[in-house]
């Protein structure tokens, strides 16, 4: 058979007392005992507490200063000290509840308390009575209606009741007597005494100062449930969007990674392709450049041939002259004189030099590399980086405007604004929308001025077509009168 063990009466009451010293009665900024002078408990408007010493220093003199716990913003009511701010009286009532298990309670009924030691505890008094005081209770017919509790019973409960408050806040300012009873009453909503309750609040609404507290305390709980089920709730949904933006931008971070690697691949493919066109032109030229060196070999040799052969038929000439000068005069005066002509005519012909067989590039060839160069780039990096957290205002094409009939660069031109807005009527004062403008099917050069306007010059204002990011303007097409 097991033993079932329990917790002695004095352990308890210890685990009791240690958790309401802990948890409620100390300040946590200096973790010491609250108490009714320097540190007396202090509630914020936050509903924080601490004590009127560390609150001295944390406001530093100033009317205005933040909750050490929430941040938000607490003005002190008179602008001056934090003594102005109301006493955690919850507090002061577990601290007296606390003297319970700590000390012996003095009558709160009898003329000298002190010297009266409390036995038990009037719930409808909020009192701590002597034994006289209890007799008196008993026997009196107006009091032998109301709750009492000895300190025993009140030492086994699990929640405080009600302590005493010693003060004369809790005496009714018109008949001198205990509050005990609250009107619920709309109009009214006071804590009254027993008077009070049988006179001004007669058909009201009354109920037990203990029944109120109840209700007021089921309804804050309720309240608290529901707001903190809705935190959890919208901390919930925020984490889940978050986490879903997170995986989105991992996304799309992979994406622009691929990308990257495929306009990588995609630009050193190019350079290949241009490296091997460049061999392939320079085997080209080599070839050409050869061909012509073998060409002008052949020009040179075939010269040379010429001369030799002219020279050789020239030196036959000037041997015969002498056979022929009686015979054939007339001939040999002819063929001295065709001799002659071709011989001059050699002397004026020379052989290719060297320096006529190389090349050059030409303007062509730059420009052919300046195409080759805007292709890369036109082909390779065709990356679009859009904004994934903060947008730029959107451009709304049906509030756009446009400004026309302004001085243009010349007499004959005209100058005209388009003015960007938002969806709200809100000008623009960024650039990077797609204007563009035509004139009688002639599309226009428009200028972006990075201010949120773009400008064009025309001519006739003939159909007129001005379009924002590929939507028409309301206001166009313009026609000339």
């Amino acid at each position: 058979m097991t033993m079932a063990t329990s917790e002695s009466p004095s352990s308890a009451k210890r685990s009791r007392r240690e958790d309401f010293k802990e948890e409620f009665l100390t300040c946590s900024i200096c973790s010491e005992p609250y108490d009714n002078v320097a540190r007396q408990a202090k509630c914020l408007p936050c509903l924080h507490t601490y004590c009127r010493s560390c609150l001295q220093n944390h406001a530093g003199g100033k009317a205005k200063f933040d909750c050490p716990k929430c941040r938000g913003t607490v003005t002190l009511p008179d602008g001056k000290s934090v003594d102005s701010l109301p006493n955690n009286f919850m507090l002061d009532n577990l601290r007296e509840y606390k003297d319970l298990f700590d000390s012996s309670m003095s009558c709160g009924r009898c003329d000298n308390p002190e010297a009266c030691g409390a036995v038990s505890f009037c719930h409808d008094c909020s009192s701590f009575l002597c034994i006289s005081c209890v007799d008196v209770h008993k026997s009196e017919l107006p009091l032998q209606a109301h709750k009492l509790a000895t300190l025993a019973e009140l030492q086994r409960k699990k929640e405080p009741v009600t302590p005493p408050n010693q003060g004369s806040s809790k005496l009714c300012t018109k008949h001198g007597q205990y509050i005990s009873f609250f009107c619920k009453s709309a109009s009214c909503r006071l804590a009254v005494c027993e008077t009070c309750r049988n006179e001004d609040h007669k058909c009201h609404d009354i109920v037990h100062m203990t029944a109120a507290m109840d209700d007021m305390a089921y309804d804050i709980q309720q309240l608290s449930a529901k707001l903190r089920k809705r935190n959890e709730e919208d901390v919930s949904h925020m984490r889940t969007s978050l986490q879903g933006m997170q995986l989105d931008l991992e996304e799309r971070r992979k994406v622009m990674e691929n990308q990257m690697q495929d306009a990588k691949a995609k630009l050193e493919r190019r350079i290949d392709m241009l490296f091997h066109y460049g061999r392939i032109r320079s085997r080209y030229y080599k070839g050409l450049a050869e061909g012509r060196v073998e060409e002008k070999i052949k020009q040179a040799d075939l010269i040379s041939a010429r001369i030799s052969s002219v020279c050789e038929s020239a030196d036959q000439i000037g041997s015969g002259a002498t056979t022929m000068r009686n015979t054939q005069p007339v001939e040999l005066v002819d063929m001295h004189t065709q001799t002659l002509l071709r011989l001059q005519e050699l002397e004026n012909t020379s052989l290719p030099t060297s320096n006529t067989i190389g090349f050059r590039f030409t303007d062509g060839h730059h420009a052919a590399m300046t195409q080759i160069d805007e292709a890369l780039c036109r082909d390779v990096w065709d990356i679009e980086i859009t904004e994934l957290i903060s947008p730029a205002p959107q451009v709304d094409p049906s509030r756009c405007t446009i400004q026309v009939g302004l001085d243009g660069t010349d007499e004959f031109s005209n100058k005209a604004t388009v003015h960007t807005k938002t969806k709200n009527g809100e000008s623009l004062t960024v650039g990077g929308a797609e204007v563009t403008a035509s004139e009688g099917g002639q599309m226009l050069q428009v200028t972006d001025n990075n201010d949120g306007t773009y400008s064009f010059e025309y001519y006739m204002l003939f159909n007129l077509q001005v379009s924002v990011n590929g939507t028409p303007l309301t206001c166009t097409p313009l026609t000339h009168h």
